[in-house]
């Protein structure tokens, strides 16, 4: 439901923030417009969905055979933001997800949906199983906390791509 969601974009890097000092604004302005009796979600992305494409990152779960890597897409997200958006919460512990993306847990931790849990591991039981992840960051070992399900990133009349979610505190 589009209805009063309001997006807006806060370019920090080019004003010289460090990571900590980029942080402490983002829980800042999370406090600040939840504490506002008109506002009912708010949530912090490194991408809203329809902006454009996101960052995509190899990943080899379960279903690739050694030295075969996936693509997938790659998102920051804050607490907030699967209820927000309404994503609802296929597999994991609720207060594991929250613990993850408030930045109460391990840094590892990441959500995936469903069309990414499906490439990389199939029908198997999931929650806490590890993968590789290369991106940017270079390689990175990856546990899956949840799986939420599928959105559209960039049109709605195309499927969705396979999405890693991590806490936007990792960014």
């Amino acid at each position: 439901d589009p209805q009063q969601v309001y997006a807006f974009d806060v370019a920090v890097q080019p004003q010289g923030y460090t990571t900590e000092r980029r942080n402490a604004l983002q829980q800042q302005l999370l406090r600040n417009l939840r504490a506002r009796s008109e506002v009912s979600a708010v949530a912090i992305t490194s991408l809203p969905p329809f902006a454009g494409s996101s960052s995509a990152v190899d990943v080899r779960g379960a279903m690739q055979p050694e030295g075969q890597e996936a693509r997938v897409d790659a998102e920051w997200i804050s607490d907030g933001y699967v209820s927000a958006l309404r994503i609802p919460l296929v597999r994991g512990d609720p207060a594991a997800v929250e613990r993850l993306l408030s930045g109460n847990a391990d840094a590892d931790g990441v959500l995936l949906n469903e069309a990414a849990a499906r490439l990389m591991f199939g029908n198997l039981d999931i929650i806490g199983r590890i993968f590789d992840e290369r991106g940017f960051g270079g390689a990175q070992v990856r546990r899956v906390v949840g799986v939420v399900g599928d959105t559209r990133v960039e049109r709605l009349r195309e499927p969705a791509s396979p999405v890693v979610y991590r806490p936007i505190a990792d960014a």
